[in-house]
């Protein structure tokens, strides 16, 4: 099974392009919910939140799906800068599966994103012996396993 894109609560995006260079890429694309477009993104070159521009009929049900996943992820929204988190999590999780197409192509075991330092930190593991190794080795402690095309749907 292959996957066209990554889903959080059947949210996704799509026609994702880099909007500007590649040491800290900003991004826009369009936006999904349950498989009908609904607006679009566009990331701030400047650090600020991401725009969000949706249809007016779509925007509480946009802002329940993402309240469902912060809820899932055991997370609070204290103002609507924090709705942020969200689309940096499915751009991150986009670009993973770009990345773990190539892998699986290639033959390999899965990838490893790692988060224990402030920058994430992608591994790709060639067999599954090889994980155990890599944790201990480089000391990961919180890091999330992509193994196989659901784990980047979050229902």
């Amino acid at each position: 099974m292959s996957l066209e894109h990554a889903e959080i609560h059947g949210v996704q995006i799509r026609d994702m392009v880099s909007v500007t260079g590649e040491d800290d890429p900003v991004y826009r694309g369009d936006l999904y919910l349950d498989g009908v477009k609904v607006g679009s993104f566009e990331e701030d070159p400047d650090g600020g939140p991401t725009g969000i521009f949706v249809d007016d009929d779509m925007t509480e049900r946009l802002r329940k799906r993402m309240d469902r996943y912060f809820q899932g992820e055991g997370l609070s929204v204290q103002d609507d800068d924090d709705y942020d988190l969200f689309f940096i999590r499915l751009i991150e999780m986009e670009e993973l599966l770009s990345l773990f197409r190539d892998l699986k192509e290639r033959g390999g075991f899965c990838l490893v994103a790692d988060y224990t330092d402030d920058e994430m930190v992608v591994y790709e593991v060639a067999e599954e012996e090889g994980m155990d190794q890599l944790i201990l080795v480089e000391k990961l402690e919180d890091y999330d396993v992509y193994r196989d095309f659901e784990d980047f749907v979050i229902a």
